[in-house]
């Protein structure tokens, strides 16, 4: 979930609706001390309690639902940067330019802000790796192919709607990290496969094999070997 900053202040106003006040609802409060108006995200197991008490501080903080987790950092960034053009004075007219300079500076930039933030084990990527992608992915086009597979989530929803009617019956190893998703991956797995074994990764972000090799290539290696 990434927010962006409303130069409007507003007070909370909302109430349950059922006299409870959770956490969701403290969160979404803070929100709107901080000026926040606008938030984009991607529901996932932790959010959910959060996601069931938005549509009351609608249209106060209006949420936008995007296709991946990554995507709402740089919605984010978009719409500040948009909202901020308007205010920018002349002392700050030739930041796109030095920002543009080096395409790789940008690239890395963004690199680093999905591989390290997605992580709960702080820089889960090593740098090495973090340049290796980095290389990659500011060649002409990458970074649009490497985001196009999201663009098909209409598609996939509807191709999967046809697949679960054949449950498959080969084995299925689903290992979820517990700092991220959860176990709603292996939850997924149940509903088209009869023989799951759902795993979660201690400790773990996003990141499952750099975070936390000493958990999942054994089980892979037990999982493979049987």
């Amino acid at each position: 979930m990434t927010v962006a900053i409303n130069r409007t202040p507003r007070t909370p106003t909302m109430q349950p609706a059922n006299g409870q006040y959770i956490g969701a609802h403290a969160l979404c409060d803070a929100l709107l001390r901080e000026e926040v108006e606008v938030i984009f995200g991607y529901p996932g197991g932790a959010v959910i309690p959060l996601y069931d008490v938005l549509p009351s501080y609608e249209p106060q903080l209006h949420h936008i639902l995007v296709r991946h987790e990554q995507w709402a950092g740089h919605a984010a960034e978009g719409y500040e940067h948009a909202v901020e053009e308007e205010e920018r004075d002349e002392q700050t007219e030739d930041r796109p330019q030095e920002e543009g300079a080096d395409i790789s500076v940008e690239v890395k930039r963004q690199v680093d802000r999905v591989l390290i933030t997605v992580s709960d084990t702080g820089p889960g990527v090593s740098e090495a790796d973090r340049q290796f992608y980095t290389k990659k992915y500011k060649l002409p086009g990458a970074m649009k192919a490497g985001m196009e597979v999201f663009r098909n989530f209409d598609q996939d929803a509807k191709d999967n709607a046809d697949f679960k009617k054949t449950p498959l019956t080969m084995p299925m190893l689903v290992l979820g990290g517990e700092k991220s998703g959860g176990d709603f991956l292996i939850t997924q797995g149940k509903m088209v496969a009869t023989s799951v074994e759902g795993v979660i990764i201690t400790g773990s972000g996003h990141w499952l094999i750099d975070e936390a090799p000493g958990q999942v290539i054994p089980k892979l290696v037990e999982f493979f070997s049987r």
